[in-house]
């Protein structure tokens, strides 16, 4: 009878033991089970990237390449070769401003391109044609054809045109067609005369003054330019260019109205009237 409670204790131990066992079996499956769902979570998760990055470049793949605008001397397989977009490229990865920048460098002629992306896959190209508006002295039959802002056109060994001016200006560097103008860095390291040149053509443009046969821009603070080979009309400095310009053509319409043809100097420095000087137009 005393040996009963020694039994019971025995027999209790491999329950204890067994319990344990399957609390640690239990914990492996719930591991492996969660392990399992993380896979799976993560497979689902990359076949929908995977599908997503597929139909990003399969709905927004480039099928055409349309062109808008005149071309001016260029073909549209030309422009649209210069530009470096093709079929097949992606439509929102494809870097248009680089593409804008290679057709107005590789073509000149072409004074602004314009891309815009249209969502069916296709690219339209808008280009604007520019033109000689004057040409550059450097050197011995060494010409440089550039448009109203100084961009290069062309090589030329003499002037194609009469009708255009000819530009003075202090030594110039190599050009590159296609690219703006380049001066001296040792002789114009701020780009003034660029600047300058750019800031007197464009207002030259915009002013209705035409038969213009010389711009000097040697002497930033004596600009001058030469009316039908005989009138000098000396500007002075940058500062008021479209005045000025404004104030000759007033005068130079005034003076072949009453039959004034000759030659001398227009001075349109000061801003209060304009100085006619007959004689030397230099």
């Amino acid at each position: 009878m005393k040996k009963t409670p020694a039994r019971s204790q025995k027999n209790a131990m491999p329950n204890t033991i067994s319990r344990a066992e399957k609390r640690k079996s239990q914990e492996k499956e719930e591991k492996k089970r969660k392990t399992r769902k993380a896979i799976v979570s993560f497979l689902a998760i990359l076949i929908v990237l995977v599908a997503s990055v597929s139909a990003f470049f399969f709905l927004f793949e480039v099928k055409d390449i349309k062109l808008s605008g005149e071309s001016g001397p260029y073909k549209e397989d030309e422009i649209v070769e210069s530009s470096g977009l093709k079929a097949g490229d992606n439509l929102f990865l494809s870097n248009i401003e680089l593409a804008q920048e290679m057709i107005e460098e590789k073509l000149p002629y072409i004074g602004q391109a314009e891309i815009k992306r249209k969502l069916l896959g296709s690219f339209v190209i808008k280009v604007n044609p520019t033109k000689d508006f004057a040409y550059v002295k450097a050197g011995e039959y060494k010409y440089f054809a550039i448009n109203e802002e100084g961009k290069v056109l062309d090589y030329l060994a003499q002037p194609s045109s009469d009708d255009l001016p000819l530009v003075l200006c202090n030594a110039l560097s190599e050009q590159t067609k296609g690219k703006s103008l380049v001066f001296d860095e040792e002789k114009d390291p701020e780009d003034l005369d660029l600047y300058i040149l750019k800031e007197l053509l464009v207002a030259l443009a915009a002013s209705e003054l035409e038969n213009i046969s010389q711009i000097d821009i040697r002497a930033s603070e004596n600009l001058t330019v030469l009316y039908k080979d005989s009138l000098l009309l000396r500007l002075g400095n940058v500062s008021g260019l479209e005045r000025k310009f404004k104030a000759a053509h007033q005068a130079i319409k005034e003076r072949e109205k009453a039959s004034l043809t000759q030659g001398g100097v227009l001075d349109l420095r000061n801003n209060d009237k304009v100085i006619f000087v007959a004689g030397n137009n230099e």
